[in-house]
């Protein structure tokens, strides 16, 4: 009894679990067609992004931004869930300020799996 006592009270005494990180992106960050899309325009293209604070949405897929982990250089790894086309899947991306210091108006987002960096910009 002794025992189960000081089990609950260990629990309660950890309180609720920590939130996941966020972005703390100001507004939405996109492409050209990306953030024409992102504000109702029709798509020209196959070919677009859009971020924001909880997803990330190119074609043919929709990422639900669960957690972001924040390097020290300015770096955030947004852990995701994707889905499109009847699949889903868990993917990481990489949000990165340009190495240019005068264009600080500019993230580059690396998705892996060997595909070239895109440029988002502040949409609108």
């Amino acid at each position: 009894m002794k025992r189960c006592a000081m089990v609950g009270l260990l629990l309660c005494s950890m309180g609720p679990a920590a939130a996941a990180a966020s972005l703390s992106l100001d507004g939405t960050w996109g492409d050209e067609a990306g953030c024409r899309i992102s504000q109702g325009g029709g798509a020209d293209t196959d070919t677009y992004v859009f971020v924001r604070n909880d997803e990330v949405r190119q074609h043919e897929a929709s990422c639900e931004v669960l957690d972001v982990l924040k390097g020290k250089s300015g770096e955030q790894v947004l852990r995701t869930l994707c889905g499109g086309e009847g699949e889903i899947w868990l993917h990481d991306f990489i949000l990165a300020p340009d190495l240019d210091p005068d264009r600080k108006d500019v993230l580059i987002l690396h998705s892996g799996s060997g595909a070239e960096p895109l440029t988002v910009r502040p949409c609108g």
